[in-house]
């Protein structure tokens, strides 16, 4: 519970205050588009699109600091399972846990999960 408490506050903490309004490196970016032709109407409309012409911006900023703890987390987890049940690879890449392992509960997952959403909106 302590570290699900600890990527909470990576995540609506002082990191993600000081990274609003940043797009990030890498493949991140923003593009102003003009919708010049509607393929499927209903999934147009899910999205807010309704006509040609229609001005849309993309933005794609992944999920920063969020994403590298999660992957760092899960990678250590990962890491002290196969040692425990003596598990071997030829890249630190592949961590890897046995599906019985009880590596990160469920339960735990969606109770992050529910607080990450709970301090965005």
């Amino acid at each position: 519970m302590q570290k699900l408490q600890e990527l909470v506050q990576l995540i609506v903490g002082d990191v993600m205050n000081f990274q609003l309004g940043t797009l990030g490196a890498g493949n991140h970016y923003a593009e102003i588009q003009v919708v010049s032709e509607i393929f499927d109407k209903w999934a147009a409309k899910k999205m807010g699109i309704e006509e040609k012409g229609q001005v849309c911006i993309m933005i794609h900023s992944g999920s920063r600091g969020f994403g590298h703890q999660v992957a760092t987390d899960a990678l250590l987890s990962m890491e002290k399972a196969m040692k425990r049940d003596n598990i071997e690879t030829n890249d630190r890449q592949l961590a890897c846990a046995r599906i019985q392992s009880q590596v990160c509960s469920v339960s735990e997952f969606f109770l992050l999960v529910n607080i990450i959403i709970s301090n965005l909106i």
